[in-house]
Formats: C-alpha cells, sequence, structure tokens
C-alpha cells in the first residue's frame, strides 16, 4: 500500500487528471459555479469572450495552463497501463520530456504497482473522478512548465453530442481546477490557456464523422470560451488534419468575429489586406520568417532585459540593476560588465537558464502554419525549433550553422544557440567579431532580403548586426523597394519614418502612453492566427472521406473527378515520371496512399 501510496503522488508531476463520461453533463458547470459563488465573479460578457487557436503541433510541448486528452476507456478501466501506454507513444510524445519522466516511475515501481491497477481517485463529484497528484521533491518541475493534465473519456458514448459534452465539460473543468488553484496563468500569459488535440480522429466510430465532429466540437469551444474568457489552442499533429480545420474555420462567421469588434473600425480592413497579401506571398513560396525575443515571451522566457537582471544577480559582486547608473548604460555595456564579473562565460550562464523552458508558445506553434521553409532567428533558445521538428521531424531541416544538411528547410541561430554556449553573442566583442565568426550567416539573410519578402516577427529592428546586412541590401537594391514586413505591438513612427521605402509596418495598435503589453502581444497572435488561417485553408484536403460532411459541392465534385481520373489511368502511365509528378501534388490533397490505381479511403 505504501508503494501505491507513493506512486499515487507521483504518477503525474503537476498535474490533474479529469477522467469524465458521458453521465456527467452538468459537472462542469457546476464546479465553475462553486468557483464563482467562492469569487463572487460573474461570467465575462461578449466582448471579453476566449479565442481558439489552431495550430500545428505537439500538444504535450504547448505553453498552456492545461491540456487534454480524449480516450476510448471508461473512467474505471484508466489503469497504470493505460497510462505508461499513452504517454509512451513515440509519435505522439516526440520531443516531449514527459516520456523520460514516466519511464523513470515506470521502471521505479513496476514491481511494486500491477500495471492494471486503476489510477486512485481521491474524489467523485457526479460521476466526474478527480485525481490531484503532487510533485515529490525529486521530480519537480519548474513552475512554467507544469500545466494541468486532464484525461476525458465518453465511455460507451460513441456520438457526436457524447463527445462534445466531454469536450466542453473537460474545458470547464480545467478552467475551474486553474482558477482555483493558480493566482495567475502560467507563461505570462494574458489569460487562461487550455489545449486539445483534434478530437476523434483515431477513435473507432468517430473517424468517419470527423467532417460531423470538428463543427460540432468547434460549436462547444464557442460556447465555452464565450462564457469563460479563457483561450483554447487547438492542437493538429497531421498536416491533413490542420488544413481541413483551418478550411472548416474559414468558412465560420465566428471564428474571429470576438477579435474583430475589438478593433477600431478604420483599421479592421487594413489589417485583413495586410493579413490577405502575405498568405499570397506564403502561397507563392516567398516568405521568410524572421523572429526575434518576442515570441519566446508566450513561452515564459525572460525578456531581453530580465535575462541580464537574472545574468546581475549571478555574478560576483552582484550588480544592483535598481542602480541609475547601470540603467543608464546600454545593453552592449552592460554585457561587458557581466561578461568581466563572471567565473563562467555568459553563454553557459545563458544555457543553464533557459535549459527548463521546453513547451512552445503559441507564436512558435504558429510559425509551423506559415508554410515557411527558411526562418531567421536571434533567439539563443530552442523553441522554435522543437515547434518545427514537433511538424517537420527533426531530420528534415537543418539548423545552421550547428546542424547544416542538403534539405531546402532551416532554422539560422544568427546569434548562436544555448546547445553550443560558445556561439552566443551578446557583448560588444561579440559584435565586433561577429563578421569574422559568422559572415556566410550573414551572407545568406542579406541574400534572403533581395530575393524573399521577410517577415519580422518579436523583432525590435535594433540590432547592429541587423543594420549592417540590411545597409548592404539597401546599397544593392532599387530605391523604394520593399523587402520586408515588420509587425508591431504599437505603432512606432519614428522608426516606420526610418524604414520607409523597405519595410511595410503592421501595427496592432496606435502609441499609447500606458500600453497593455500583454494585451497587445495576445492581439498579435490572434491576428497570426488569422494569417495562418488564410494559408492552411489554401490547399484543403478533398480526397480524405473522413470530412466529406464539411466539403463544399464544388470541392466533393472536384475529389469525384479525381478519383475517378487514378482510377482510369493505365500501368503504362503510371510508370512515367510524369505521373510520378502529379501523384505527388495530388497526394497534398489526401492522407491516403494510392494502391493499384484505386483511391484508398
Amino acid at each position: 500500500s505504501s508503494a501505491r501510496s507513493r506512486v499515487a503522488s507521483l504518477v503525474a508531476v503537476g498535474a490533474l487528471h479529469a477522467m469524465a463520461n458521458n453521465a456527467c453533463a452538468g459537472s462542469g458547470k457546476a464546479a465553475v459555479a462553486q468557483l464563482k459563488a467562492r469569487q463572487g465573479s460573474d461570467s465575462p460578457s461578449t466582448s471579453d469572450a476566449g479565442h481558439t487557436f489552431i495550430v500545428l503541433g505537439s500538444l504535450p510541448s504547448c505553453a498552456c495552463d492545461a491540456f487534454c486528452t480524449f480516450a476510448r476507456e471508461k473512467p474505471e478501466d484508466l489503469t497504470w497501463r493505460f497510462y505508461h501506454q499513452w504517454l509512451n507513444d513515440a509519435v505522439f510524445w516526440s520531443g516531449s520530456s514527459h516520456k523520460d519522466l514516466w519511464n523513470r516511475l515506470y521502471e521505479e515501481h513496476k514491481d511494486s504497482l500491477s500495471p492494471d491497477d486503476a489510477i486512485p481517485n481521491i474524489s467523485s463529484v457526479d460521476g466526474v473522478g478527480v485525481t490531484n497528484n503532487c510533485p515529490s521533491d525529486g521530480l519537480k518541475w519548474p513552475e512554467t512548465s507544469s500545466p494541468c493534465q486532464f484525461s476525458v473519456t465518453t465511455g460507451d458514448d460513441r456520438s457526436v453530442e457524447g463527445l462534445c459534452r466531454g469536450v466542453a465539460e473537460g474545458l470547464k473543468l480545467m478552467y475551474a481546477h486553474c482558477k482555483a488553484s493558480r493566482p495567475a496563468p502560467l507563461f505570462k500569459a494574458k489569460r487562461y490557456t487550455l489545449a486539445l488535440p483534434v478530437v476523434g480522429g483515431n477513435t473507432p466510430g468517430f473517424r468517419e464523422q470527423m467532417g460531423d465532429i470538428l463543427s460540432a466540437v468547434f460549436d462547444a469551444i464557442d460556447e465555452v470560451i464565450a462564457e469563460l474568457g479563457c483561450d483554447v489552442v487547438f492542437c493538429c499533429w497531421s498536416k491533413m488534419d490542420y488544413n481541413m480545420v483551418q478550411s472548416l474555420r474559414s468558412r465560420r462567421a465566428s471564428a474571429f468575429s470576438t477579435f474583430w469588434a475589438g478593433v477600431k473600425s478604420d483599421t479592421v480592413e487594413l489589417l485583413k489586406q495586410e493579413a490577405e497579401r502575405l498568405a499570397h506571398l506564403a502561397a507563392d513560396g516567398r516568405l521568410v520568417v524572421f523572429a526575434g525575443a518576442g515570441i519566446s515571451i508566450g513561452a515564459g522566457l525572460p525578456s531581453w532585459n530580465e535575462l541580464l537582471g537574472v545574468l546581475a544577480s549571478n555574478v560576483s559582486p552582484p550588480i544592483n540593476t535598481s542602480d541609475p547608473e547601470w540603467q543608464r548604460l546600454d545593453v552592449l555595456t552592460k554585457a561587458d560588465i557581466l561578461a568581466k564579473r563572471s567565473h563562467t562565460s555568459l553563454g553557459e550562464q545563458i544555457a543553464e537558464i533557459f535549459k527548463d523552458y521546453r513547451r512552445c508558445s503559441v507564436m512558435h506553434q504558429l510559425m509551423s502554419g506559415l508554410n515557411c521553409n527558411e526562418f531567421v532567428t536571434t533567439n539563443y533558445d530552442v523553441l522554435l525549433e522543437t515547434a518545427l521538428t514537433n511538424h517537420l521531424g527533426a531530420a528534415s531541416f537543418s539548423v545552421l550553422p550547428s546542424k547544416p544538411s542538403t534539405s531546402p528547410k532551416w532554422v539560422l541561430k544568427m546569434h548562436g544557440c544555448v546547445t553550443d554556449p560558445s556561439s552566443v553573442v551578446l557583448t560588444r566583442q561579440d559584435y565586433i567579431r561577429y563578421n569574422d565568426r559568422a559572415a556566410a550567416l550573414g551572407g545568406i539573410v542579406q541574400a534572403k532580403l533581395m530575393t524573399n519578402h521577410m517577415l519580422f516577427v518579436g523583432f525590435s529592428l535594433t540590432d547592429d548586426n541587423f543594420f549592417r546586412i540590411a545597409d548592404t541590401v539597401r546599397k544593392s537594391l532599387p530605391d523604394g523597394t520593399v523587402f520586408g514586413t515588420n509587425l508591431m505591438l504599437e505603432e512606432a513612427k519614428l522608426q516606420q519614418e526610418l524604414w520607409e521605402g523597405q519595410l511595410q509596418f503592421v501595427n496592432m495598435s496606435e502609441k499609447s502612453e500606458s500600453p497593455d503589453w500583454g494585451a497587445l502581444g495576445r492581439q498579435l497572435a490572434i491576428w497570426m492566427d488569422y494569417l495562418c488561417m488564410l494559408i492552411g485553408s489554401q490547399c484543403c484536403p478533398i480526397l480524405d472521406r473522413r470530412f466529406d460532411a464539411v466539403k463544399t459541392p464544388g470541392q466533393v465534385q472536384l475529389a469525384k473527378s479525381l478519383e475517378s481520373f487514378l482510377t482510369d489511368v493505365s500501368a503504362e502511365a503510371r510508370a512515367t515520371k510524369e505521373f510520378d509528378m502529379l501523384n505527388a501534388v495530388i497526394q497534398r490533397f489526401s492522407t491516403n496512399a494510392l494502391e493499384g490505381g484505386s483511391f484508398l479511403a
């Protein structure tokens, strides 16, 4: 019993498992009602409604307050064996540090606990079993990496209605737990964020109804986020699922209605036009992303000044960052002083600080939906690579300069990476020697500025190395050549004047005396989500029969015509290189393979 008690406290570090079956309708509402009674709060108004982000990426690596998965088992069948197998799934948990943790727990306790023992419930309300497990001292994770973990099952109910009930009640339970147990959202978020996978995609009885399910699930999510004001991240592992979900959402009038309602009327059309312009560039394969530190803020990482503050507290003697003399110094001078007082390199210290940040922000995950093959970043962390790995696979793109390959897809680490602390560019000396150490990297950025359109996200346009690179490009291009677009949280008229004729600026807000950076960052993320919807919905998987219920009449007719064509192609025609090329294009519209001339559902 002591072993079982110990496992009960270790089974999910910092996590809560909620198992809801079809008999649990209303329990989530009861939990929220009890919470509101304690806090004396009312439901948010429509203007406070949350937003549903759709991302191409991994659920376990999502920076959120809580995430849930859906199981076919009944609540009483959710055993230790089930959790071990589920969390050990090599595809679903690719890149997740949870997997190593569970393997350690399993190896440590497999001899003292039967794999078929049920996960112990400490409470049960209206048919909902809740397990609230506390971390042990040896396995406690950093607070910024500890979302709650839920499991929801509809038991024997294989209806769309039952599944939607599970989604709605699961979201409400997650929200109630987060509000009751945490004073504020994790990862510096403006609102509590809950993550879901594509629901029912691999469940017998549900797979064939995916079109109907997605429509109903989005209706259920819309009701929950309107009531609670939380945000939801809908994680799609498959590119085909992602494209279909985006295509479906593009036809839902409610998808961005709350967002646009909160934007000034004279700005709405401008923001839509800019998104459409960038979506066309992405469709033509001309968009290159330049990501700055701003995209990592939503993953809980320190800002530039916060990072310098942490480093200042570690040096000997420590630096008082509130000292006016320190505050008057420029960033490079601060870094020089820190390097002089440090016993270890600043790169090694930064690697140590960043090692526990493993979850990708919504902005990181949205990067995977931009249909880009080339990314430049000044960030030291590896979260952009993690987001792209979840989507592309580690072997499908290069990391320059540390892991070059012949792949046409790459991430260029302009200022180094924590995987190689010696490569980190931070001090004035690092900047002075940059051209000697990384001239080839600068050349790649210059070439992309001249031949593609660069989208700057989370980048302040104040980096000296970038100025040198951009100046060379300016002198090489005709006057008035716009080579990029910079996304800004608020208007910066002087900066726009400086870059006039070279960069297009997209501003989320006018200049304000006291900007709410968290709200503006969320607004930018929602606009990026809108851009990703425009891009993702351009390639709907019309040959995937799971989604027949949500296809337009034109898409249904085109799918039938393509299937007829593929059926009629002779063996001699199939042996040609031209057919291979055509078939590669057709496969973009299907998750299924072609075999023997017939399309297989």
